[in-house]
């Protein structure tokens, strides 16, 4: 049975859209890691217990590829959105790609490491590195030399 049939992915996304720790626990294997910018986090329950506190409380998530890499180990790769709002009620919303290691512990599939990479932000009004062409003229902009506010 392969990642994908197994669900794994989309019972990690019910269990994070019900701010259910002790679900997203289960799913993951002994000795996992979730790795994203702030670095690795070893205590899973924490580290979720914290997003939730923090006020994420929606998740979307596709595995788009997946494989096996040995019988009992296996890849995937897809994209994730996370959303919620901050104490003070301001949405917050964080996107990019995701990867995930996967093992299989005693006969189910379990996550060991996933990974989280945000796609980086919109710059907002800054042109960095922008290529204008005015009348067979073209210029580099230097997003360095751009006024920041």
């Amino acid at each position: 049975m392969d990642i994908k049939e197994e669900g794994i992915a989309s019972a990690y996304v019910e269990s994070f859209n019900r701010q259910d720790v002790a679900g997203i626990a289960a799913l993951s294997a002994s000795g996992g890691v979730h790795i994203d910018p702030a670095g690795p986090q070893t205590d899973i329950e924490n580290f979720y217990q914290g997003l939730f506190r923090a006020g994420f409380s929606y998740q979307e998530a596709t595995a788009d590829e997946a494989c096996l890499v040995g019988s009992d180990t296996a890849i995937s790769v897809g994209q994730y959105r996370i959303a919620g709002a901050d104490q003070s009620g301001t949405p917050m919303e964080h996107e990019g790609v995701s990867a995930a290691t996967y093992v299989r512990e005693d006969g189910k599939w379990k996550i060991r490491m996933p990974t989280a990479i945000p796609k980086p932000p919109k710059p907002a009004n800054r042109m960095g590195n922008l290529y204008s062409i005015t009348t067979n003229q073209a210029a580099i902009i230097d997003y360095r030399a751009v006024p920041h506010s």
